[in-house]
């Protein structure tokens, strides 16, 4: 897996939350692999033993996993929380698949492999994503030839690798990481506010691009602010198109928690077919604030495993189409519906795999 941080970061956290949940409900106890040399984090975090990489190469990584497996007498499922980027600046983690293969042809591992994210999508010819797509999309074949199962957190990911002759994709979509809570509080007590929060550019692309959507999205909740949650980013402005900003910067997961959960709507600017690998719309519904999703027209595809209007709201330069007079059904359904794509869920479905694992010879 990519680096553990000491602050919210979507597959760190995604990785440290589902062993938490793997533990409580199902006794499966994890031990990490962190594939970043310079991570100064501490050996255990929440109980979980940390391996950290000594160098980022295929040795490196066989002898951390090595070191990870001290103490154990069968052969234990490896699984590799994977995105391109997260272990290569150009996003073609060679050293990654090499030493999981000879592992495998070692008959030292069952392998798991968690799609976060595919090859990089570009028609730009002077970018480096462009010439290395191929090689991103070898290694991603060549990890599903090795790997026992394999997991997505988005339909068009599971299509794209179905398309690439890779089936049987478990879709576990990514759940909020800060905080599920068991009971969503009722519209009339939430502040009138919008809430938008993730990492700068994410932000900063709500008010920038999307700052239309973003006005259309408040007059729709009859949002009177925009509370904006994260770290700093280049864009200060006080107001998008007259709403004022209110800037709480980083905080701690409990208080975005309480803040989402007082809230009556969050806005995003995100292709509606990845929303389900979007950490920040998993937490928004986690919280029953209702999502308004304003995108590009190209990333208002159909989507799959969501339905517009019951999940998320669509918001275009237009306006919203927004008949729900009943906020309160809106977010109850919202919240419901985010409770059947959970941690629960991804850990039961995870488990579900587990249990399915042929045993290996030694």
């Amino acid at each position: 897996m990519p680096r553990l941080p000491p602050v919210i970061d979507g597959i760190g956290d995604y990785s440290l939350l589902l062993a938490k949940r793997l533990s409580e409900l199902h006794g499966i106890q994890t031990r990490f692999v962190v594939c970043d040399p310079e991570w100064k984090g501490p050996q255990t975090i929440d109980g979980f033993s940390i391996t950290t990489l000594k160098a980022k190469d295929k040795n490196a990584l066989a002898e951390a996993i090595d070191r990870s497996s001290v103490g154990l007498s069968d052969i234990v499922p490896v699984l590799i929380h994977f995105a391109p980027y997260a272990y290569s600046s150009r996003g073609c983690p060679v050293w990654i698949l090499n030493a999981l293969q000879d592992r495998d042809k070692r008959n030292s591992q069952i392998l798991l492999t968690m799609y976060h994210e595919l090859d990089a999508v570009t028609r730009i010819p002077w970018k480096s994503s462009f010439w290395l797509a191929p090689v991103q999309r070898q290694i991603i074949r060549r990890l599903a030839v090795i790997s026992a199962f394999a997991l997505t957190s988005a339909a068009r990911y599971k299509d794209r690798l179905g398309n690439w002759g890779i089936k049987d994709v478990a879709l576990t979509p990514v759940f909020s990481n800060v905080g599920e809570p068991s009971i969503n509080l009722p519209v009339e007590g939430r502040e009138r506010q919008m809430i938008v929060f993730g990492r700068p550019p994410q932000r900063e692309i709500c008010y920038t691009l999307g700052k239309l959507q973003l006005q259309h999205a408040c007059t729709a909740a009859k949002a009177t602010r925009v509370v904006d949650i994260g770290a700093p980013m280049s864009f200060d402005g006080k107001e998008v198109c007259g709403i004022p900003i209110v800037r709480l910067g980083r905080l701690p997961a409990t208080e975005i928690s309480q803040l989402m959960s007082s809230s009556v709507a969050s806005f995003l600017y995100y292709p509606q077919t990845l929303l389900t690998k979007s950490s920040v719309y998993a937490a928004i519904c986690a919280h029953g604030a209702i999502p308004f999703v304003g995108s590009g027209p190209m990333d208002q595809a159909k989507v799959k495993d969501l339905v517009d209007g019951l999940d998320f709201i669509t918001v275009s330069k237009l306006g919203v189409s927004f008949q729900q007079d009943n906020l309160q059904t809106l977010s109850d359904q919202i919240f419901r519906r985010y409770h059947e794509r959970s941690s629960l869920n991804a850990a039961n479905v995870l488990q579900g795999l587990l249990s399915r694992l042929p045993a290996k010879e030694h």
